[in-house]
């Protein structure tokens, strides 16, 4: 925990390389910057804490002074909001935020904010209140809405289930084609999709053989579902159906694509030189030094 002085070697887009005196340089990552990462360079002297050591490799991990006190303090904020947040599943049609803030009020205490909509199920309300005492009040006697399932009760589900909600959601907003792609055009299927309703984004799965559509909103993804082919074109295109194996491929694809639209930008922003230009001045030096073994100071 003791704050000693380093000297930055090399900086790369996930933190930087510290010299603090050990066989091999030490590892700031950018988690470990705290909220507001620095602009570092090659050959600044910086104050680190040393956070790890990893005898059997010779690695060190670092932190700038008091931003491991930060993270634990964000850790600590963000399990007090978990701990004083509900959720509603099976909300009655027409409910809004108002009136959910309202009867929550009324019943249990004050309430900071309702969320409804965006990328929640249609019949999810997600409820933060201003302490943990009354979001305990609500799990243990969950309120009823007149029109809901059940005799007109609003089941209180814990937050824990979100994640399962969240994933049915985009299993719904999923339509998938048993073609792979293979001589078709993108905007050529997103035409016929956009017919049901507006599309997001459309990736081809060649490994797989399908194609993916996603919906921005449930009702034109089960519009097209009721169909047994998408027109594209004069060629008609089986619509399968959608499972939790296709969603998986779909993500790979959107976060493989999404990696290298941002590694375009980084290539695209040149040598700023800092931290958050990690492909400027230090990082390609640092990279020369690392693989050519070139002395560091006779490339200077």
């Amino acid at each position: 925990g003791e704050e000693i002085e380093g000297t930055v070697q090399g900086v790369t887009r996930f933190g930087a390389f510290v010299d603090v005196g050990g066989e091999r340089d030490a590892l700031l990552h950018e988690s470990q910057m705290g909220s507001r990462p620095p602009r570092l360079e090659a050959g600044a002297k910086i104050k680190v804490v040393i956070i790890s050591v990893e005898e059997k490799h010779g690695k060190i991990g670092l932190a700038l002074p008091g931003a491991q006190k930060e993270l634990q303090e964000k850790e600590e904020e963000e399990k007090a909001v978990k701990e004083r947040t509900v959720c509603f599943s099976k909300l009655p049609p027409g409910l809004d935020d108002e009136k959910v803030k309202a009867k929550m009020e009324e019943l249990f205490g004050s309430v900071e904010h309702v969320q409804k909509g965006g990328r929640l199920p249609e019949d999810v309300a997600y409820v933060r209140f201003t302490s943990k005492e009354f979001a305990d009040k609500s799990l243990a006697s969950p309120p009823s809405f007149p029109g809901g399932e059940d005799g007109g009760a609003a089941v209180l589900a814990e937050c824990k289930r979100l994640p399962e909600q969240l994933r049915s959601r985009a299993m719904q907003l999923l339509l998938v084609l048993d073609a792979s792609g293979k001589g078709l055009d993108r905007n050529a299927i997103r035409n016929a999709s956009e017919k049901f309703g507006s599309v997001k984004f459309v990736e081809f799965d060649g490994r797989n053989g399908k194609t993916y559509i996603n919906f921005v909103r449930g009702s034109g993804a089960r519009a097209a579902k009721e169909q047994k082919h998408l027109s594209v074109d004069g060629e008609e295109l089986p619509i399968v159906a959608t499972t939790d194996d296709h969603l998986k491929s779909f993500e790979s694809l959107r976060r493989s694509a999404m990696q290298r639209s941002g590694s375009r930008k980084r290539r695209g922003g040149g040598g700023g030189g800092g931290f958050r230009g990690s492909r400027g001045r230090g990082g390609g030096r640092y990279k020369r030094r690392r693989e050519g073994g070139k002395n560091w100071n006779s490339s200077r």
